[in-house]
């Protein structure tokens, strides 16, 4: 069973990053799900492992705040193992790796779980999955979510670029290859460390 450690996101931008991302499910028919920045995913752990690991990263962690990278929205694909050739394709939106806290949580999470350094996933903000998506139409979402996020938000006074999101705690949850509709949270764990 795959399993992801989520960053969860709080304050008025989050809130409006929830907003962009109904709005892309609603228009691309695609599952609704948490905003979160995925820190990692892991394929090789059992739950109980990942559960305690889960535990002593957010021990070590204080809050701390994120952002993301200027006009950093990707599209790509991700293959599903033991489905042929099926894939789901995802846009992401890039955190900026030169903040500190982010930094500090992946080196962290490499540690723990014993991850390849660089880790094979960028943290990142999914914007939407689905499974039935073209070429063309993933890239039309990038550009799209690139005018929303980096000019919309602004002249409507939130400014993604440079604003910082709090991150309070981190979760755990059931990742299944077989649809969001299978996701599980687990577990959720608050950052207890000292600044």
């Amino acid at each position: 069973m795959p399993y992801s450690i989520w960053a969860d996101l709080s304050g008025p931008v989050a809130d409006r990053l929830q907003q962009e991302m109904y709005r892309l499910s609603d228009l691309h028919c695609s599952p609704k799900f948490q905003a979160h920045v995925t820190l990692t995913r892991l394929t090789e752990h059992d739950a109980d492992t990942v559960l305690q690991l889960a535990a002593k990263l957010a021990q070590t962690l204080a809050p701390f705040e994120l952002g993301f990278a200027r006009r950093a929205v990707l599209g790509a694909w991700n293959p599903i193992p033991e489905r042929n050739q099926e894939v789901i394709h995802v846009v992401l939106l890039l955190c900026d790796t030169a903040r500190p806290g982010i930094t500090a949580a992946i080196e962290r999470v490499t540690e723990l779980f014993k991850l390849p350094d660089p880790p094979e996933y960028p943290p990142h903000l999914p914007l939407i999955f689905c499974a039935q998506m073209s070429d063309d139409t993933r890239n039309t979402i990038v550009q799209e979510a690139k005018d929303h996020l980096f000019g919309r938000f602004a002249q409507a006074g939130l400014q993604l670029e440079g604003t910082p999101l709090p991150v309070k705690s981190i979760s755990v949850w059931e990742t299944p290859y077989e649809g969001i509709a299978q996701w599980r949270l687990l577990k959720e764990f608050p950052l207890t460390a000292s600044a």
